[in-house]
């Protein structure tokens, strides 16, 4: 059962990656207007960001958690999210900070509207 759950988180994230390097790499080839973008370079951003975000939400105990309470939590997971994505973007896109932020605006924007609205439903 275990190994199942593993598995499929595995797929999940790399389809997830898939899906979210399209996205990217439309928003960085044509909002951005970032010439040396590629899928590979945009996927790797999505794969390699949710990487390390799932680490950083890893290693914190839950017990500082439930004390930052629910906006804490959200503003958090925003400030997390966008650092990541911007900084692995920019380092995978050998571009300005201006240009990897503009590139990944609507993905923060849209993971910070799901956390909202998971938290939302938790609390």
């Amino acid at each position: 059962m275990e190994t199942t759950v593993i598995l499929l988180a595995l797929i999940s994230i790399l389809l997830l990656s898939v899906l979210g390097g399209v996205v990217l790499h439309i928003c960085a080839k044509y909002i951005a207007r970032i010439n040396s973008a590629t899928f590979k370079q945009s996927f790797l951003v999505c794969l390699l960001s949710s990487i390390v975000i799932g680490v950083i939400w890893w290693v914190i105990d839950p017990a500082t958690l439930l004390s930052w309470g629910v906006v804490g939590i959200i503003l958090f997971n925003l400030a997390v999210q966008a650092g990541v994505f911007i900084s692995v973007g920019k380092a995978l896109w050998n571009c300005s900070w201006i240009e990897s932020l503009k590139a990944n605006a609507l993905w923060v924007i849209l993971l910070g509207g799901q956390s909202i609205w998971i938290l939302n439903k938790l609390s």
